[in-house]
């Protein structure tokens, strides 16, 4: 939201309110916790699924039982879900050989 005000700010030539709220992003950002990386997301699915013994779609609950209080303030439940369900039907033994 900040960088969007921020942004209406400019168009409105209020630079100083702009970068009034650019500084409160950046201290609000300090302490926030660091976001996941799409590398190390896939690694923890990988491993939630190994722990959960998931072995298809329908073990999409277990999977996001266990992995969102790990990533926490760090992944959006969207992207999460997103990656599992991937990870998922690519671990389906029914799949089509088309």
């Amino acid at each position: 939201k900040g960088k969007e005000a921020s942004e209406q700010f400019r168009k409105g030539g209020r630079e100083d309110l702009a970068l009034k709220e650019e500084r409160e992003v950046e201290v609000l950002q300090a302490f926030l916790p660091e976001r996941v990386s799409q590398e190390e997301l896939e690694r923890m699915v990988e491993e939630a699924i190994q722990e959960v013994g998931a072995k298809g779609p329908k073990d999409l609950g277990k999977v996001m039982k266990l992995l969102m209080p790990r990533l926490a303030g760090r992944a959006e439940g969207k992207v999460v879900s997103d990656t599992v369900r991937k990870k998922l039907e690519g671990a389906s033994p029914v799949q089509s050989s088309l």
